[in-house]
């Protein structure tokens, strides 16, 4: 009934001292269930913000006071464990300025909360999600709100800024949300670089987001930083087909295999990128998807000497903009056929 009653809140703060509570159907206390609840919905949103403080103000427990002090040292283990989700304090005038210190520094955590919710909106308005961003080449740019969504990533970018600042001295760490829609809005932007930075901070405190591993790959595929980025597009392309839901739209899963079948051509394992790009090519049905598999496969058919094949799948291509492609990869995936004057006569 307690949880019912409890209206929506941004900052989560305990305390105890010599007793942890009396028990309920769920938890060691009413305290301890209030904390888990906080805590589910925090992993999941990034917020409530957590604060916990233990009490070392001396006091001698009688006889049956040791079970419920035993109990509280036990819990705060338990959190320990967690992160550092807990503070001590030995008088209660350290207590309040330890408090004060950090709702300060919560506040500046909600508004980045806030702000990357803010800019979530207007690039889903603008038609400018994570998975519109990673299979198309669309931006910020595209849309009537480009002004706007600039100057919110500029302010969202700031506040991370800010608290990763004041994390290097208190050990928090940034909402993972102000992470993800930091990526999500410089991947808006183009800037593919600066996304895979963030994505990647990203995965380290939510490693379960399918689609911003689909995106973390685009990311790193498109800043062009040659193997480690190759690789790390790779493995995060690895993390979304794990992930992915079992119904994803037949494209969008040939999309994922194609791309993934890309970055092994990348690193020149073109047996793996064969196999992907084949399996892709049984799923898709759209133009594009089939126009850049059989782009891809063309490469790998190329790089491995394949003539006949080669010449099928770049006759196929004509007149979409993947013979572009191949004009400014001659001299890298078809440099077997660079000098030969029929396969040049189909470019």
């Amino acid at each position: 009934m307690i949880n019912v009653e409890i209206e929506p809140y941004d900052v989560f703060v305990g305390v105890m001292w010599k007793r942890l509570g009396t028990p309920t159907h769920r938890a060691d206390s009413g305290t301890v269930e209030e904390f888990e609840r906080a805590y589910a919905l925090w992993e999941q949103a990034g917020v409530p913000l957590l604060m916990f403080y233990f009490s070392r103000i001396p006091f001698f427990p009688q006889p049956d006071e040791l079970a419920q002090f035993q109990a509280v040292l036990s819990f705060k283990e338990t959190l320990a464990t967690r992160g550092g989700l807990c503070w001590e304090y030995e008088s209660q005038e350290a207590f309040e300025a330890m408090l004060h210190e950090h709702l300060f520094q919560q506040v500046r955590t909600l508004v980045a909360v806030a702000d990357s919710r803010r800019l979530n909106r207007s690039l889903s308005a603008s038609g400018l999600g994570l998975v519109d961003l990673a299979t198309a080449s669309r931006s910020l740019d595209d849309g009537p709100a480009a002004d706007e969504i600039r100057h919110l990533l500029s302010s969202l970018l700031e506040r991370v800024e800010r608290l990763d600042q004041a994390s290097s001295k208190r050990g928090d760490t940034v909402p993972a949300a102000a992470l993800l829609e930091a990526a999500h809005g410089l991947m808006a932007a183009r800037k593919w670089s600066e996304a895979a930075y963030y994505f990647d901070r990203y995965v380290q405190v939510d490693a379960t987001n399918w689609d911003a591993m689909f995106s973390r790959a685009v990311a790193h595929a498109n800043s062009r930083s040659g193997t480690e980025g190759d690789t790390a597009a790779l493995r995060s392309y690895n993390d979304a087909i794990a992930l992915r839901p079992q119904d994803l739209d037949a494209n969008l899963l040939a999309r994922l295999y194609s791309y993934r079948g890309a970055m092994f051509k990348r690193l020149g394992r073109l047996e793996e990128a064969e196999a992907d790009l084949r399996v892709a090519r049984s799923w898709a049905t759209r133009d594009y998807e089939r126009d850049d598999i059989r782009y891809n496969l063309a490469c790998v058919c190329a790089m491995t000497d394949r003539r006949a094949e080669t010449f099928e799948l770049v006759e196929s291509l004509r007149g979409t903009r993947f013979i572009g492609a191949i004009r400014a990869n001659l001299h890298r995936y078809f440099a077997a056929f660079a000098a030969d004057p029929e396969f040049l006569a189909l470019l």
